[in-house]
C-alpha cells in the first residue's frame, strides 16, 4: 500500500508538468529536489514497523512488569496475612495452654491438700479413692484439652508451609 502523498505534493508535481521544454535542465534539477524532499518527507514502511514494534516491545514489557509487579504484592499479602493468622493462632495456643496449666496445677494443689487431710483422718481410704479419681477425672480433661491443642498447632504448621510453598513456586526467575 502507497503512503498517501500530501496536497503540498501534489502541487508542486502540477508545477512541475507546466515547465517548459526549454528549461528542460532546470525542470530536471527541481524534479531531482522535489524527489528528495518527498522521500525525506515519507517514511519507509520498514521505518515504520521498527517503530510499531518498538512501540508493540515497550508496551509489553511494561504491562509485564506490571503484571508481575501485581502478582508478587498479591502473593506478599496473602503470605503476611497468613503468617498473621498464624501468630493469632499461636498465641491462642499459649493462652489456652497456660490456661490448662494453671487448671492441672490447681487440681495437683487440691490433690495434695486432700492428700494431707486424708493423712490426718482415720478413714483415709476413702478420701484416698475420691483423690485417685479426682486425679485421673482431671488427667483426661488435661489430654483431651493438650491433643486439641496440638491438633491446631500441626494445622498451622501445615497451613504455613503451604503458604511457603506457595511463594517459591511463585517466583519467576530472573
Amino acid at each position: 500500500m502507497a503512503p498517501a502523498r500530501s496536497k503540498k505534493v501534489a502541487d508542486e508535481d502540477i508545477q512541475l508538468s507546466q515547465i517548459s521544454n526549454e528549461d528542460e535542465d532546470a525542470g530536471s534539477a527541481t524534479l531531482i529536489q522535489l524527489l528528495q524532499k518527498y522521500k525525506a518527507q515519507t517514511p519507509t514502511s520498514a521505518d515504520d514497523q521498527a517503530r510499531s514494534r518498538k512501540k508493540k516491545e515497550a508496551e509489553f514489557l511494561r504491562k509485564a512488569k506490571l503484571a508481575f509487579e501485581n502478582t508478587v504484592t498479591e502473593h506478599a499479602k496473602a503470605i503476611a496475612d497468613s503468617m498473621n493468622e498464624i501468630h493469632d493462632i499461636y498465641v491462642k495456643f499459649q493462652e489456652e495452654h497456660a490456661a490448662t496449666n494453671d487448671r492441672i496445677r490447681n487440681a495437683w494443689v487440691a490433690i495434695y491438700t486432700e492428700q494431707q487431710r486424708c493423712k490426718a483422718c482415720e478413714s483415709g481410704s476413702e478420701l484416698v479413692e475420691k483423690i485417685a479419681q479426682v486425679d485421673r477425672v482431671a488427667g483426661e480433661e488435661a489430654d483431651e484439652r493438650m491433643e486439641k491443642q496440638l491438633s491446631a498447632l500441626k494445622q498451622c504448621i501445615i497451613e504455613e508451609r503451604h503458604c511457603i510453598e506457595m511463594l517459591h513456586a511463585s517466583r519467576i526467575p530472573t
